[in-house]
């Protein structure tokens, strides 16, 4: 009796000790559901940008997995293997849309700029779009004695 009492105790620990290694559910969860953003669109304007124009837009794209290389497309061409790019003058000029290819975590725009000539002015506007919602618009309008630098972030 003593044996079959040592043995069904040995069994129950057994049980409770490997049923404790079983792999929680969350475990199996996909990592893209973290990936918030699952689609994203920036419609960038200028007015009045002259060439000497010290004017950037930088776009970069974080995914939850680290995996992904190309994010994004500008004006409908995908940015191959580019997880961080800016936008150039001719892009900025001619006014430019940018897109996500892929769901992101997390996107940083980084817009900064001043005019280099004395009395000139000019002027952006961006509109992003975040899963199919309008976000708030970003503007500004600067000259040689006013400049701009601003992060925006995402999720």
């Amino acid at each position: 009796m003593k044996k079959l009492s040592l043995m069904l105790c040995l069994w129950i620990v057994g049980i409770v000790v490997l049923g404790g290694c079983k792999k929680p559910a969350n475990d199996d969860q996909n990592l893209d559901d973290y990936n918030t953003v699952k689609s994203a669109k920036f419609v960038i304007t200028t007015t009045n940008l002259a060439a000497n124009d010290n004017f950037s837009i930088q776009f970069t794209g974080g995914d939850t997995q680290g995996a992904a290389q190309t994010m994004f497309k500008v004006n409908g061409a995908v940015q191959a293997n580019q997880r961080t790019f800016s936008l150039t003058y001719a892009q900025l000029k001619a006014g430019v849309t940018v897109e996500s290819t892929t769901p992101l975590n997390t996107i940083t725009v980084l817009i900064s700029g001043y005019s280099v000539t004395a009395g000139h002015t000019f002027s952006f506007l961006l509109k992003p779009v975040i899963n199919g919602a309008a976000g708030k618009d970003v503007s500004a309008t600067l000259n040689s004695t006013t400049s701009y630098t601003e992060l925006f972030d995402y999720k």
